[in-house]
């Protein structure tokens, strides 16, 4: 049953302002502002986006749960939709009220790294939530959706490239030892300032430019040491970024990647096989295996030097990395995800 009521057109007014409040506030451009500007005029606007995600999601739950007022606006709980929104705000208030709990404490450290990620982790659960909210009040009201909620595919192959090459450099010639560790650690750097400048970086989740920040701001300081520098404190800082590097290329798990590459791989196999066995692959082979690089290992390797390969054994790396792909497509499309 559809309901058009004003009760559910008001609630549906309310979730896409929320949304319209939330991203007004750029988290990217207070990455360069110092701690206490950050609590003086960010914290409170952050508090009243949280109050307001929490208002929104009590009056939801209110009108739309098995205790909320009988009338012609309120769908009742029998209707598919309404025990939906009913749950899913349960649920939102559940996950933001710790997340506000955390800003609140973070917002009394001079920690403005743990700061503008604790924000984040809040206003990504309040999107999470508009997200899932939207849609089936818009299906009540009757009226179309309006907010984009599909991260694009090429913005998350632009943000795999961009991890897969900082983790490169950060590996790039192996373990550092006392006496390369300050060349290293300077390649390092220059790497972090291209990638915070770079034009993909907003994409990057919150939480994630934070750790990127926070160690740049590290080895910056270590750097900065030049004569007295510590090369046991550069190896542990060296260890810091490979472990963190190394998480980031975990992305290659995130559903609209594990989807193009088995698009993107399935469709070069037939190209491939056509191939004489032992031709070398040629620029259009490894232009679109470069799409997937952070994928595997084996197909990195490939696109950094074609020329010790051949098409016979890339098709064996392809039929496995395919199949991989297709169990991990299984898996996770077996899963409900809200």
């Amino acid at each position: 049953m559809t309901h058009t009521g004003g009760g559910v057109e008001e609630h549906l007014r309310r979730v896409r302002s929320l949304y319209t409040l939330v991203t007004s506030i750029d988290l990217v451009e207070l990455e360069n502002r110092d701690i206490a500007t950050i609590r003086d005029e960010f914290v409170p606007a952050a508090r009243n986006v949280l109050r307001a995600a929490l208002g929104v999601f009590d009056r939801l739950a209110r009108d739309f749960g098995e205790d909320g007022p009988a009338g012609p606006d309120r769908a009742p709980s029998r209707d598919t939709h309404a025990r939906e929104i009913a749950d899913l705000c349960f649920i939102a208030r559940m996950e933001l009220a710790p997340r506000a709990a955390d800003l609140e404490r973070q917002s009394q450290s001079d920690d403005k790294w743990a700061l503008l990620a604790s924000a984040s982790h809040a206003f990504g659960c309040v999107i999470k939530a508009v997200f899932a909210l939207e849609p089936r009040l818009a299906k009540l009201a009757g009226r179309p959706l309006e907010i984009n909620r599909h991260r694009s595919t090429g913005d998350s192959v632009r943000v795999r490239r961009v991890y897969h090459n900082l983790h490169r450099q950060v590996m790039l010639d192996g373990t550092p030892t006392p006496e390369t560790i300050d060349v290293r650690m300077q390649r390092i750097a220059d790497a972090l300032e291209r990638l915070i400048v770079s034009p993909v970086y907003p994409r990057l989740r919150g939480s994630d430019r934070c750790q990127i920040r926070r160690l740049k701001e590290r080895l910056d300081g270590w750097l900065a040491e030049e004569d007295e520098r510590c090369p046991a404190v550069g190896l542990a800082l060296w260890r810091d970024l490979s472990a963190l590097s190394a998480m980031f290329l975990e992305i290659r798990r995130r559903q609209e990647l594990v989807d193009y590459d088995l698009r993107t791989l399935s469709g070069l196999r037939p190209v491939v096989e056509e191939r004489p066995s032992q031709a070398i692959p040629d620029a259009p082979i490894v232009a679109t295996l470069a799409n997937v690089v952070g994928r595997d290992r084996e197909i990195d390797e490939l696109v950094e030097d074609p020329s010790r390969w051949t098409c016979g054994r890339l098709l064996g790396v392809l039929d496995r990395v395919i199949a991989d792909l297709e169990v991990s497509l299984e898996t996770t499309t077996g899963v409900a995800i809200g």
